[in-house]
């Protein structure tokens, strides 16, 4: 896959894993990284350095994957869309309703976004 000069969305880029494939995407010869994030478990200091990099920024008017609306507005434009957002485990027991939600409707308006926005390739 070549990445030079792609725009690329990182859902959930500000948990644990996300924030390592967004500072290794940033290693790249690409154009920017958007982080859409709802900071549910991710975290602003998983990310400050990566934000220092001016290709780097966090989307600004949300980032959660229920709201699909949204979730098209940050997917406008780019041509990767790395997808890293679910509910955690220990949760969903907790909560099978919002993991529901969460973990399979919201993948479905993720895989839907993608197709709208002629989305290069999804990778999970």
């Amino acid at each position: 896959m070549d990445l030079k000069n792609s725009k690329i969305l990182v859902i959930g880029g500000a948990g644990f894993i996300g924030s390592f494939v967004v500072s290794e995407l940033l290693k790249e010869d690409i154009s920017e990284v958007v982080i859409y994030d709802n900071f549910a478990r991710g975290k602003k200091q998983y990310i400050s350095a990566s934000l220092k990099d001016s290709r780097c920024s966090i989307f600004p008017i949300g980032g959660d994957i229920r709201e699909i609306d949204i979730l098209n507005k940050a997917m406008k434009g780019k041509d990767y869309v790395f997808c890293l957002a679910a509910m955690w485990l220990l949760h969903c027991k907790d909560y099978p309703r919002t993991a529901f939600d969460v973990n399979i409707s919201g993948t479905f308006n993720v895989l839907e976004a993608c197709v709208q926005n002629n989305i290069k390739k999804l990778i999970w």
